[in-house]
């Protein structure tokens, strides 16, 4: 449901709330886990068989009580379900200088080093340096 709220200045302690749109989707036991906005982005992955569909302005993945992952865009508003995909990715990493969405299925970060995984995370990351 989209809510649009308004805030007067000098109304400190009112407010309202007024919604704009709302559309019912059945819940059908799936619940959202992770998302990114690609529109407008280029997306790199580490896996050559992930899937992604090219038009889509979000990317939402699900999955269900039974641990199935499934992929879902948003496009134009609309949420919808893609297909079911074996995982979501580990870790996103959205880079607005290169407008590149980074989608990593083999890395996440390790709470125990948080310090250490950053720092691998930034070696990959890194653009390849040409051969001298």
């Amino acid at each position: 449901m989209e809510i649009q709220y308004e805030f007067c200045e000098n109304q400190f302690d009112t407010a309202s709330l007024s919604q704009l749109y709302s559309e019912d989707f059945p819940w059908d036991g799936f619940s959202p886990i992770g998302g990114v906005r690609i529109a407008a982005h280029k997306v790199k992955t580490d896996k050559t068989e992930a899937f992604w569909p090219q038009d889509a302005d979000w990317l939402i993945w699900e999955k269900n009580t039974n641990g199935v992952t499934r992929l879902c865009q948003m496009k134009g508003g609309r949420w919808s379900p893609i297909r079911e995909v074996p995982r979501a990715p580990q870790t996103i990493v959205v880079d607005n200088d290169t407008e590149t969405v980074h989608l990593f299925y083999d890395f996440a970060i390790d709470r125990a080093d948080v310090d250490g995984s950053l720092r691998r995370l930034a070696s990959l990351l890194k653009p390849p340096q040409p051969a001298p």
